[in-house]
């Protein structure tokens, strides 16, 4: 009869390998996810800048359609970021939806990486994303800001 010996270190590797099979090996890969409203479901946009920030004085305008889809656009793709750093505020985002409640979307500057948003309309209630781009974000508002 033969016995099967296992040592600590075989047992080891033998659950990374189990491990790594349940739950697959995507390094540095992270889930997207779209928060934001589909195009079609979209009425209106407004952007409030309400403090100074790199885009200048406090502003508020509402975007025209057709600069919806850049604005959009520039927060995707997105995924969820459960540990959000401070960045720095940009501003807020109302989009008025045909078919349910407005979204708010808080925007925010970041100098590296995907760009920076919340969504939901209490502190307590906002769920924070990493996505997009905050140049091409940037250059979304100020386009259709002087459309």
């Amino acid at each position: 009869m033969t016995h099967l010996r296992f040592t600590i270190r075989d047992l080891l590797w033998l659950t990374l390998v189990v491990a790594v099979a349940i739950h697959g090996c995507r390094p540095g890969q992270r889930d997207m996810t779209d928060p934001l409203p589909p195009l079609a479901d979209v009425e209106s946009i407004e952007i409030d800048c309400d403090e100074p920030s790199s885009m200048g004085q406090p502003f508020k305008f509402v975007v025209p359609p057709e600069h919806w889809k850049n604005v959009l656009d520039a927060l995707r793709p997105a995924f969820r970021d459960d540990n959000p750093a401070k960045w720095v505020w940009l501003g807020k985002a109302t989009i008025t939806r045909k078919a349910a409640n407005p979204a708010m979307v808080f925007l925010f500057e970041v100098s590296e990486g995907p760009g920076a948003f919340a969504v939901g309309k209490k502190w307590e209630d906002r769920i924070y994303y990493r996505g997009g781009d905050s140049a091409k974000l940037k250059t979304a508002i100020e386009s259709a800001r002087s459309n």
